[in-house]
């Protein structure tokens, strides 16, 4: 039994060091975005929207090509 307990953190703290390093990259351009204004929110909105539907017609594209 203490060898599964010595065994559990390990994974929780790489866990935990990989989401400490992610979320500043997150963070910024969400500051970033709410210093634009109220409409900050809709406006990542609509670029993922952007993003998405850019995915869709490229797909569009190459099967008319093919």
């Amino acid at each position: 039994m203490a060898a599964g307990r010595d065994r559990a953190p390990v994974p929780r703290r790489a866990g935990r060091e990989g989401s400490l390093s992610a979320p500043p990259m997150l963070v910024l351009p969400l500051e970033r975005r709410e210093e634009s204004g109220p409409g900050y929110r809709n406006d990542s909105l609509k670029s993922a929207l952007q993003t998405a539907n850019a995915g869709k017609n490229a797909r569009r594209k190459y099967r008319t090509s093919t």
